[in-house]
């Protein structure tokens, strides 16, 4: 087993990314709450320079976004603050033989993200067969509501040609926003007209 021979301290993140240029550790951990810079400014620069360095980012938020963000950063490990401190032994020994390290209760975050991507990615192939991918994603009541959209059709009119409330025509315009993933009715008709 290797053992640890030096460990090197820098105070902020220009000192950090100079100590990780000169001396080429075999683990970089940064904190992410430096104050010149973020962990996760300071990892993306690390791996710049030298692609070979692993980066564990220690963090107190543990929330989704800061890990992926980590992640994508590219963070060989991403460990909490909150954790049991005897795990980052096992995070830096991990990280050191060239493998990536997430605790185990991060695992269903990876999950929920990977799914969403597909999801949005599923939704941006719409060139290939736009209106498959709509009827996939909307319900046939959606489909009406978005046709009459495509139509110029204000929320009014709709509420009137499908006899529903205006309430509801509005929750349908809003559902169909977020499942097609678009910012506007215009670009919600765009993708019927495709």
């Amino acid at each position: 087993m290797k053992t640890i021979t030096n460990l090197y301290e820098a105070s902020n993140g220009r000192q950090a990314l100079e100590l990780a240029r000169d001396v080429k550790p075999a683990v970089v951990l940064i904190k992410d709450d430096l104050e010149d810079m973020s962990g996760t400014d300071v990892c993306t620069n690390i791996r710049k320079a030298n692609d070979d360095l692993r980066v564990i980012l220690l963090t107190s938020d543990d929330s989704e976004i800061k890990m992926i963000n980590s992640l994508a950063a590219g963070a060989h490990g991403f460990f909490s603050l909150n954790m049991d401190l005897k795990k980052l032994f096992t995070a830096i020994s991990i990280v050191a033989k060239g493998d990536l390290w997430v605790d185990s209760t991060k695992v269903n975050a990876i999950h929920n993200f990977a799914r969403r991507l597909l999801n949005e990615s599923t939704v941006h192939q719409r060139k290939d067969r736009p209106k498959d991918i709509l009827k996939e994603a909307l319900t046939r009541r959606e489909i009406e509501v978005l046709s009459l959209v495509a139509e110029g059709r204000s929320n009014n009119d709709i509420s009137q040609e499908l006899e529903i409330s205006l309430h509801t025509t509005k929750s349908h315009i809003r559902n169909i926003l977020t499942k097609l993933q678009v910012h506007d009715r215009a670009s919600a008709a765009d993708l019927l007209k495709a």
